[in-house]
Order: structure tokens, then C-alpha cells, then sequence
């Protein structure tokens, strides 16, 4: 039984020391409402002091104005209204006397209670203990009728006469004021332990969600390992298929059906390899491990390079391809590769889907901004599909209609790659008219 208790606290220990956060939870529901409590014990011990302090100055300021209104009055009628006035006026005095020794007899001279007057005290020995300290007042503290009550006395030598200095004081007034307070302050309590509970639970609802949040992250890079791998182990074999093909298309030998055969598998090649292509940088993307490195660059030098690169392309199909480029430089903060990639995904799209007509491109610049305007007069896009250009995995309806295939990723990833350089890209469009995209740099 004892092994398994350690046991179990050495689990737990383990769990504190691996995990932070159970720590502060242990700190939030145990020691916080610990501590709360004896801090407040002790602030209302130090105001009890304080009080005592405070009412034990008070009995002795209330006794020597008595002696002094005794010393100097001449008409005992007066010192009876005085003590009268002190038990009205004051909540916590209940009773006030003077009393004088006659012989071995202390007599009630004046009292608040005009009743008590010459009757004889006969409990005198807490009065004449008070002469045990000459010139202070001496206080015995009792509980009647449950409320905290001090009788105070003091002896006063006057005239070669000894009298005594009687009060009586009752504290349940101020203690019924501190008992709700203390009340209070504890019905708080449970307030405060709700409280600490809810954020109890919030942090450990963190550290589940820190821990499910690690859990995924790592699923994620695993498949992003996986996908990378088998995009690689796809791309040589693909690559290889390819460069054999090319000999079977060079070769005199073939026929025209098995040119066919292997323009087919040159079309299938290229487009599987796009596809990986597409795959991989979709997992960079997405796990933030796609670099972006930025320099300050002539963009017509970029925009110079896409065009040589589609010249060929445009002249096949019978478009009009042309390049409309400022005769001073543009400089922009960008990634020259990535801004490449960018304008070659648009430039394709556009080549691809236009049968007939133009496809423009044009570089302005403004004191505020940079943009890049790709004009083509191909299918356009619809306006419903529009609002899902950018949407991975989407195709709409102008790419079926002109027989193309594709991932649907292209849009997608050329999106992201602008937002990355700190661009934005916007596209509008008529069905049947053409399309006009823009893509916009700050200078």
C-alpha cells in the first residue's frame, strides 16, 4: 500500500516537473485559496490589535477627563450630568461611576444611572486593584450577554480622599462591524475559488490544445515528409520516361501512329510532372518552408524573360502576344524567382485558354504602387466562378469548356506566392470576353 502511494506521488511529481501548467494549476486551486485565507486571518488579527490599542488610549483619555472634571467641580450635580452625557453620547460606554472609599466601604457618588447613587459597591477588589498602577487605568476584558466588555478602573487621590473612576464598555457594536466584514470577505471566497477554477480549466484546456496542437503539427509533417518523398521517387522515373521518349520522337524510323503514341506519352509525362510539381509546392506553402528571398530588382528584366519564354507558344496557336514594357526601370523589393513563377503561371493560364485574339502584358508604376496587367481575349470567367478562383482544388468552368485538365492549384498557389512577396492579385473578367489580372506591389 505505502509503494503504491509513492508511487502515485512520484507519477504526479514526474507529471508537475514534465508539464508547467499542472504546476500552476496545483498553485491556483490549493496554495492561492491558502494563502487567501491566512492573509486574511492575519489582516483582521493586526485590526484587532489595532482596535484594542486604539479603544485601551481611548479608556485612558475618557478617565483622565473624568479626573479632571472631578478635580475641578465643586457641584456633584454637574459630574452626574457629565457621566449621564458619556453613556448617552457614546455607543460603546454602558455604565460610568465615581465611586468614594469611606472607611472599608466604597460608596457610588455619581453615576450615569442617577438610581445607583449612594449604594455600596461590593465587589471592591477590582477597584482597589487599580491602585497597583497609580496614575493609568487598569481594564479587565469580559464577555457578557456574548458581546466583548471592558470594565476600566482607575484610582484619584483627591483632597487626602480616595475615589475610583468606574466604566464600563461594550464593544458589539464594533464587533458586529468586523464579524461582517469577516463575512464578507469570506462569502468572497468561493467566488474568487470559482474564478481560479475556470482558469484552472482554461490552462489545462491550453495544454490539452498545446498537445493536440503537437500532435497534428506532426501528422502534418509527415505527410508533408511523405509527399515530398514520393513526389521526388515519382519525378525521376517521370523525368527518365521523358528523356527516352524524346529519342523515340527523333527517331526517322516510326510511324505515324506510334509518333501519335509518343507525343501522348511526352503530353502525360509533362503533365505528371507538373502535377508533383504543384504537389510539392502546396506542402512548402503550407508548412512555411517555402523561402523567400528579397532583393531589389528591375522588373521588366522578369516580365522580359516570361515573354521570350511564351513567344514560341503564342506564335503555334496564333495569338498575338505582346509585352508593353516603361523605357526606364521599375524597381521593386521582391523575390525575382518566386515573381517569375508568378508571371509564368499567369501567362500560361492566359495562353491556355485563349483560342483566338491577344494576349497582353504591361508593367506601370505609380509614385504609391507597381502593378503588372496580363490582358487576354480568351473564355473569360463567370462571375460565380470568380468568387472561387483562388479556392485549391477548384476549376471553373472556362477550363472545362476549353478541354483543359489541370490540378486546380495553380490559382491557389499563385495567390499565396504574391502574398508572400507582399502583393495582392485581382481578377476581372467577362464570360466570353477575356480576362484582365493585376497583380499590385507597394514601391
Amino acid at each position: 500500500m505505502i509503494s503504491k502511494t509513492l508511487q502515485i506521488i512520484t507519477s504526479g511529481l514526474n507529471q508537475l516537473r514534465l508539464n508547467v501548467h499542472y504546476l500552476l494549476v496545483a498553485v491556483l486551486l490549493i496554495i492561492l485559496p491558502g494563502v487567501f485565507i491566512w492573509v486574511a486571518q492575519k489582516s483582521f488579527e493586526f485590526t484587532y490589535q489595532n482596535i484594542n490599542t486604539v479603544e485601551k488610549q481611548s479608556v485612558s483619555l475618557l478617565h483622565e477627563s473624568i479626573e479632571l472634571n472631578l478635580t475641578g467641580q465643586t457641584n456633584p450635580q454637574i459630574m452626574q450630568n457629565y457621566l449621564v452625557g458619556l453613556v448617552n453620547n457614546e455607543n460603546n460606554i454602558s455604565k460610568a461611576r465615581v465611586l468614594k472609599q469611606s472607611a472599608s466601604e466604597l460608596v457610588i457618588v455619581q453615576s450615569a444611572d442617577s438610581a445607583d447613587v449612594g449604594f455600596v459597591e461590593g465587589a471592591s477588589e477590582l477597584y482597589v486593584s487599580s491602585a497597583s498602577v497609580p496614575g493609568d487605568s487598569l481594564i479587565y476584558d469580559f464577555t457578557i450577554d456574548g458581546s466583548r466588555t471592558w470594565q476600566a478602573f482607575r484610582q484619584v487621590r483627591i483632597d487626602n480622599e480616595i475615589y475610583y473612576i468606574f466604566t464600563e464598555h461594550s464593544f458589539a457594536k464594533t464587533d458586529s462591524v468586523i464579524l461582517a466584514r469577516h463575512q464578507q470577505l469570506y462569502l468572497a471566497l468561493p467566488i474568487i475559488f470559482l474564478f481560479l477554477m475556470f482558469l484552472a480549466y482554461w490552462l489545462l484546456q491550453q495544454t490539452n490544445w498545446h498537445k493536440k496542437y503537437a500532435l497534428v503539427r506532426q501528422k502534418l509533417d509527415d505527410q508533408m515528409m511523405f509527399t515530398n518523398t514520393i513526389a521526388h521517387e515519382l519525378r525521376a522515373p517521370l523525368t527518365a520516361i521523358r528523356g527516352y521518349n524524346s529519342f523515340l520522337l527523333e527517331s526517322q524510323n516510326l510511324t505515324n501512329d506510334e509518333k501519335m503514341y509518343s507525343n501522348n506519352i511526352n503530353t502525360s509525362a509533362k503533365r505528371l510532372i507538373a502535377l508533383i510539381n504543384d504537389f510539392l509546392a502546396v506542402a512548402r506553402i503550407q508548412s512555411g518552408n517555402l523561402k523567400v528571398k528579397f532583393t531589389e530588382i528591375d522588373v521588366r528584366k522578369v516580365l522580359s524573360n516570361v515573354s521570350s519564354e511564351f513567344n514560341k507558344t503564342a506564335a503555334e496557336k496564333g495569338i498575338e502576344f505582346s509585352l508593353n514594357l516603361p523605357p526606364n526601370p521599375i524597381f521593386v523589393e521582391t523575390d525575382a524567382d518566386r515573381l517569375q513563377q508568378v508571371l509564368t503561371n499567369l501567362v500560361s493560364n492566359s495562353l491556355k485558354y485563349t483560342d483566338k485574339g491577344s494576349v497582353a502584358i504591361s508593367l506601370e508604376q505609380t509614385r504609391l504602387k507597381t502593378v503588372i496587367t496580363i490582358k487576354d481575349t480568351g473564355h473569360g470567367i463567370s462571375a460565380s466562378d470568380q468568387k472561387k478562383l483562388f479556392t485549391p482544388f477548384m476549376r471553373v468552368g472556362t477550363a472545362d469548356q476549353g478541354g483543359e485538365t489541370g490540378t486546380g492549384l495553380g490559382m491557389w498557389i499563385t495567390k499565396q506566392l504574391v502574398e508572400l512577396l507582399h502583393g495582392t492579385v485581382s481578377v476581372e473578367s467577362i464570360e466570353g470576353v477575356g480576362t484582365h489580372v493585376k497583380l499590385t506591389f507597394d514601391v
